[in-house]
């Protein structure tokens, strides 16, 4: 198996926290249920990925081998939806906002789609948001209605 390569986010074009919504929300809430029940490592499988942005990630039907295609759900955000944008664009913005650190490495070398596998860190910042967000879930709040304490 490969080695585990950082990854880096380059660029500006991040969404910034205070526009997240739903998509957003609930994939940091995955997140770090794989980050203490997974070992960190993230199933391809439960996230929603656009294949022409994230290739190596595709989700792929186990028994056919198809590629499950996620461009079809544009990311939800607090002020509306934006296109291109799909749950590994979501940890993207995570890194950025320095939540989360990511590694990722490829599975299966040759294929085109689904070849890789990436695992998540939560950063004492992260691990703060992420109990503030359970705390609001806890009292019946909704993602698309979390606003993080500055």
């Amino acid at each position: 198996m490969q080695p585990w390569n950082e990854y880096k986010p380059d660029g500006d074009d991040y969404i910034p926290i205070a526009r997240w919504g739903h998509d957003h929300w609930s994939t940091f809430a995955y997140l770090e249920t794989r980050a203490v029940d997974g070992k960190g490592i993230i199933d391809n499988q439960r996230m929603r990925c656009n294949p022409r942005l994230h290739r190596h990630f595709a989700n792929l039907d186990p028994i056919t081998g198809e590629v499950h295609d996620g461009s079809k759900y544009p990311t939800r955000l607090k002020d509306g939806e934006t296109d291109r944008h799909d749950d590994w664009s979501c940890l993207e913005d995570m890194v950025a906002a320095g939540l989360v650190t990511v590694q990722w490495r490829v599975r299966h070398a040759g294929a085109m789609f689904g070849n890789s596998e990436a695992k998540v860190t939560f950063t004492a910042k992260g691990q703060a948001l992420a109990a503030e967000l359970w705390a609001h879930k806890a009292n019946g709040g909704k993602w698309a209605d979390f606003a993080p304490h500055p």
